[in-house]
């Protein structure tokens, strides 16, 4: 079973999307995230309107405080431990030595 993408995690990884190379078109986003248009849509306009990403002729690209911002979800994930799937934190706890 898959688990949901809370919106912190959506909002990661479009930043990390625009955030290689030169950016990103939308299309890359919407593919590379696994998104519709429509959801993708709402999230480059909240994340444009936050100043985490900037539009460059059609391409988006992560912003300074966008990569400071993304850089900061990944060190609250690895001090949570959420960069491992909870599946297997599940079975390694039921399969621990007594």
């Amino acid at each position: 079973m898959t688990r949901r993408r809370d919106r912190t995690e959506i909002e990661a990884e479009i930043l990390s999307i625009a955030g290689g190379g030169d950016g990103a078109l939308k299309t890359q986003i919407v593919y590379r995230a696994n998104l519709n248009f429509g959801i993708v849509e709402g999230y480059l306009e909240l994340l444009e309107l936050a100043g985490l990403i900037a539009k460059r002729g059609v391409t988006y690209v992560t912003t300074e405080t966008g990569k400071a911002y993304l850089e900061k979800v990944r060190e609250i994930r690895a001090l949570r431990g959420a960069e491992e799937d909870p599946e297997l934190r599940l079975l390694r706890r039921f399969h621990e030595p007594l």
